[in-house]
């Protein structure tokens, strides 16, 4: 079946796969929105045609480590901080 799906069959199995990652280890984030942003940095043809392949790669892994980290102190409900 995957064989012959179609490009859009493809990036809505990738989105959702990406998407529900995403919710999973950061339900703070809209995952939706940026499991499109993520996509659209390896689909998109401009980029892939003038840049080298493992800095794509290379970039969309630090996108994806960056939208992963703890979230800032004010964002989250148990952090305490001491202010002046």
């Amino acid at each position: 079946m995957w064989e012959t799906a179609s490009p859009g069959a493809w990036y809505g199995f990738w989105h959702r796969h990406v998407a529900v990652l995403l919710h999973v280890a950061r339900a703070d984030l809209d995952a939706d929105y940026l499991a499109h942003a993520l996509l659209a940095a390896d689909t998109h043809a401009a980029l892939r045609e003038r840049t080298d392949v493992h800095r794509v790669s290379s970039g969309i892994q630090a996108l994806a480590a960056l939208m992963l980290q703890e979230p800032p102190c004010a964002v989250r409900a148990s952090c305490s901080v001491n202010i002046i």
